[in-house]
């Protein structure tokens, strides 16, 4: 048993995090009319058709689709009323997420959809399939809807476009719960589970326990991890 204990591999989940200052709901933009967002590359695999079947026929509310890809130019053909600008970044596209009054996401095969919680940050709620990551980003019902077919996808649009009182009140807990997964929630939690993980590694050793020691190693740790973090983003 002591065997066991010791040789017990300790796993966790290291999160992604979001920008809960740059998308944030304080750079919404006044808008005339009811506006629609998808942030993502425009391509066949992401479901895109979806959109074409779901708002090709509704004049009254304004698509914008912000990316590129191969399927950029068939999809300003068959969604002649859509704002394509392409690619943007930086205040940009914190206007573009927090001036929607919805985020469709209808890939299905995502395994996570950072964007969702991009939207979310923005005091935006969501849309999305059953598939894949992004269903496990929605509360379905709270900070949006979680569609398992192309009915319930419509469903909970025409739910959000009806009933703004219910569109607000998502938008704001869905920034409640994107400020859960900022960077700095994300790294404070590694560093729990490094201390946790030190802690118990020293507990189940012939080592001597020097809780100093410990908090050095994690700083370090939380330090290095960080600096990829950062690394990775810059690139």
């Amino acid at each position: 048993m002591a065997l066991e204990k010791r040789l017990r591999a300790l796993l966790t989940i290291f999160s992604r995090g979001v920008d809960v200052d740059q998308f944030d709901p304080r750079f919404r933009q006044p808008r005339e009319r009811f506006t629609v967002l998808y942030v993502g590359r425009v391509s066949v695999e992401k479901n895109l058709d979806l959109l074409v079947r779901l708002l090709r026929h509704r004049t009254d509310v304004d698509l914008v689709i912000v990316g590129d890809g191969p399927y950029r130019d068939e999809l300003r053909k068959r969604l002649p009323h859509a704002r394509l600008p392409g690619f943007l970044s930086g205040k940009e596209l914190s206007r573009a997420y927090a001036s929607a009054d919805v985020f469709l996401f209808p890939p299905k095969t995502d395994t996570f959809g950072n964007v969702v919680l991009e939207a979310m940050s923005s005091g935006v709620p969501a849309i999305v399939t059953d598939q894949m990551g992004p269903k496990e980003i929605i509360r379905h019902g709270e900070t949006g809807f979680v569609a398992a077919s192309e009915w319930e996808f419509r469903q909970g649009f025409d739910a959000l476009v009806d009933r703004p009182t219910l569109r607000r009140t998502m938008g704001r807990k869905a920034r409640e719960y994107a400020l859960t997964r900022s960077w700095n929630a994300v790294f404070e939690e590694l560093c729990r589970q490094y201390s946790e993980t030190i802690v118990s590694a020293r507990l189940t050793s012939d080592l001597p326990f020097d809780s100093a020691s410990t908090k050095s190693t994690t700083r370090e740790a939380h330090e290095s991890s960080l600096s990829e973090v950062t690394t990775a983003s810059s690139h």
